[in-house]
């Protein structure tokens, strides 16, 4: 947890709360009046031959490349259930022979926010300092996590998040103490003092969001690392975003085309 700092800025807090958007939507998770919003895809993960698992030298598996297998249409709202339609869990089971992992939630994972990371130091001006949101409600007890300053609400749904500020490297750093298990949990928003930008997630997604002008948005979408599409920030953040693949639900019933417009 090296480098976070006690968010000493209340205004900052108070920033972020204030672009906040329509809850289950884009801007609900990385704020109003962005001229782009990105959808960053996290990794399923291949167990490797020596047993390396995810986080632990596994290798990673795109979205696009699940949905091609399983012969779905990968496109900017697809959703897990879409394209892995055959995986009984989208939080724990894997695919045989195409993933063992499914990609994560709640936490943007360093497959993503290193080459992000990369991407935002060759920026004409990349950012000195970073503010960061970490929402309270992960279940991780308090000596887990960094030392926090202010506290803030996102939304009246999303409460109680904690403020932190650091340099450009806190983006890679897990804000909770490694548990010996290979642990990495991210912040859940992040920001430069300019305002230029906003990376978020949430705690019941697997994919992560930026809202971003036309110069990040154009040097992220070129990036080979990371798997992104251009969204809305009205799109929504749900199973019923998908209009294209079938989905099935938390509850087990198969929805289609047109049971979910």
């Amino acid at each position: 947890m090296t480098g976070f700092r006690p968010g000493d800025d209340p205004e900052q807090a108070r920033w972020a709360g204030s672009i906040a958007g329509e809850f289950c939507t884009v801007s609900g998770i990385v704020g109003v009046g962005f001229p782009r919003y990105l959808r960053l895809f996290h990794p399923a993960y291949l167990d490797g031959p020596d047993g390396a698992q995810a986080g632990r030298g596994a290798s990673t598996v795109s979205w696009a490349s699940v949905a091609r297998f399983n012969e779905r249409v990968f496109h900017p709202l697809a959703v897990w259930p879409g394209i892995a339609p055959f995986a009984q869990d989208e939080y724990n089971a894997g695919q045989l022979g195409l993933y063992d992992t499914p990609p994560v939630h709640g936490s943007t994972p360093p497959e993503v926010l290193e080459p992000l990371t990369g991407v935002l130091a060759g920026m004409p001006h990349p950012p000195r300092e970073l503010w960061f949101g970490y929402w309270e409600g992960m279940g991780y007890d308090g000596d887990q996590i960094a030392e926090a300053g202010t506290s803030f609400d996102l939304l009246p749904e999303r409460t109680s998040y904690l403020l932190y500020r650091g340099g450009l490297d806190c983006l890679t750093t897990s804000v909770v103490r490694d548990s010996g298990y290979g642990t990495h949990q991210s912040v859940h928003m992040c920001w430069p003092a300019d305002h230029a930008w906003v990376l978020g997630v949430d705690v019941d997604l697997n994919t992560s969001y930026l809202g971003c002008g036309h110069g990040l948005f154009d040097a992220v979408q070129a990036c080979p690392d990371i798997e992104s599409a251009e969204v809305g920030g009205e799109a929504l953040v749900s199973y019923d975003q998908d209009r294209i693949n079938a989905v099935v639900n938390p509850y087990n019933r198969m929805l289609t085309r047109d049971e979910s417009g």
